[in-house]
Order: structure tokens, then sequence, then C-alpha cells
């Protein structure tokens, strides 16, 4: 997760520092009430799919403590909107992962974190990384 952020802040030219409290988020929660209405949304067939996608890279980012704990296990639409009922969001948040999920999809009316973008996204991190250690 850290140098999966480090590298795409590089990437797009913004600074990258932890902040002093900090929680790795599953941009999809893996667990809460609404849980079975959101993998269904995500396009996940079952229980053990949802298991073999809610823990992998492309589902998590780095996220501030008190941003984390404020938007808990929330809809994806709900994290990425601007702060409601004085909770934060992934527009609150210093690190560049969070904001561009913010902007890429903060004029979607409904969007949606499926498992496509769980899938997709971890590719991109893998690559990210190995082109990192292996200058490919």
């Amino acid at each position: 997760m850290f140098l999966n952020e480090f590298l795409f802040a590089k990437a797009v030219g913004v600074s990258f520092a932890f902040t002093e409290k900090y929680d790795i988020e599953h941009i999809m929660p893996s667990s809460g009430k609404n849980i079975s209405i959101i993998r269904a949304d995500a396009g996940i067939a079952d229980d053990d799919e949802f298991s073999s996608l809610v823990n992998k890279l492309g589902n998590k980012i780095l996220l501030e403590e008190d941003i984390n704990r404020s938007i808990g296990n929330e809809w994806f639409r709900t994290k990425i909107q601007t702060s409601v009922d004085k909770k934060s969001g992934y527009k609150d948040s210093k690190y560049a992962i969070a904001t561009a999920l913010d902007d890429k999809y903060k004029e979607t009316t409904k969007p949606y974190w499926l498992k496509e973008d769980i899938i997709t996204t971890t590719e991109k991190i893998a690559q990210r990384i190995t082109s990192f250690i292996f200058g490919s």
C-alpha cells in the first residue's frame, strides 16, 4: 500500500508524506450492515467471489485514520461525495489515490466500485510496482 501510494503520487506530480495517523482503507467495505447490497451492486456473485476480491491491492488505499473512521463501511458513492453530516470523505484526504478516486467519480450520480475496478486496479498496481523494482 505504501509503495503504491508513493509511486502514484510521484507519477501524478504531487508530494507524498504520511499523515500522523493513517489506516488502510477498503474501498469496497469488507463488512457492514449493507454488505450484501454493496456486493450485488459491485457485480459480485457470492461470498466466495467476494472473499477472493475484498483484500486485493486494488481494493485498498491509504487514508487518514480520522477520515477512515468517519466513513466506516459506507457505500463507495458516500465515501467520495462531499462531506456529509460532518463526515469527511476521500475528497478531504491528503493521499493522492483517494483524491484521484474522488476526482474521477465526483460527477457521477451513483458511482459504484465494481469487481472489474478491483481487478483492473490490482493489475495496474502490480505493473506500477514491478516497473519500479525491475525498471521495465
